[in-house]
């Protein structure tokens, strides 16, 4: 009897299937973001532009991939660009412009000498991605805090601010542990680091369109009660 064909992948065609489950998470969580009914904050249109970048990028890298053969940049300049955005989006939440200036000022002077005296501009740079995971891991943590300690509801779990950043920090964990952990998985000569990260991804990218969710059945929660509300005043 012949295997199923599934279980004769390779590696590196497992990991290519699984990057395209990813890039299909992030397609269903932007789907979530624009059909179900019920008002946006800023907050949350952040994270939808979050989302509609990372598709780009996505197909950016395939193209780069069967054209000239080298997506690399691709990647790392996908790096600094959602430090960017994700950096506005806990700025959105913690209103510290000081403390936001000065992640934002470390970040690029780390990046400026690790360019040029430790990971050259044309690999892709790592040591940024490690940065990252300090600052949205500490970030996350923080903003839980906030959370529980000033809940806007009565269940946690009813505002779409704890799933984005269950999402974030569950992305960033999973990240910072492949990359400290590079050296460890490159002495079994098998991508187990992109494999860990397609999954982290994709656990983020569903916890992102579960963030929409949450909001549209909040919103119209708040919607029918003002509406009650305005009807006994009748």
């Amino acid at each position: 009897m012949r295997p199923h064909p599934f279980f004769t992948l390779s590696i590196s065609q497992f990991i290519f299937y699984f990057s395209l489950l990813e890039d299909l998470a992030a397609i269903v969580a932007l789907w979530l973001s624009i059909f179900p009914k019920g008002k946006k904050s800023h907050d949350l249109k952040v994270i939808r532009l979050y989302l509609i970048l990372i598709l780009i990028f996505a197909a950016l890298r395939v193209v780069l991939a069967y054209t000239i053969r080298n997506n690399l940049i691709v990647g790392t300049t996908w790096n600094h660009v959602q430090f960017f955005l994700l950096l506005y989006f806990f700025y959105t939440q913690f209103k510290n412009k000081i403390t936001s200036y000065i992640l934002l000022i470390s970040y690029l002077t780390f990046n400026i000498i690790n360019t040029i005296y430790l990971e050259p501009i044309t690999s892709y740079q790592k040591n940024p991605v490690i940065f990252s995971g300090f600052v949205f891991i500490a970030c996350s943590i923080y903003l839980f805090h906030l959370l529980l300690v000033k809940m806007p509801v009565e269940n946690i779990l009813d505002h779409y601010i704890f799933w984005v950043n269950a999402a974030i920090l569950i992305y960033f964990s999973g990240g910072f542990f492949v990359f400290v952990l590079d050296q460890f998985f490159q002495e079994f000569k098998v991508d187990y680091n992109f494999i860990v990260h397609a999954f982290v991804a994709v656990a983020k990218n569903l916890l992102l369109g579960k963030a929409f969710l949450v909001n549209a059945k909040y919103s119209n929660q708040q919607l029918i009660f003002k509406r009650n509300q305005a009807q006994v005043m009748e």
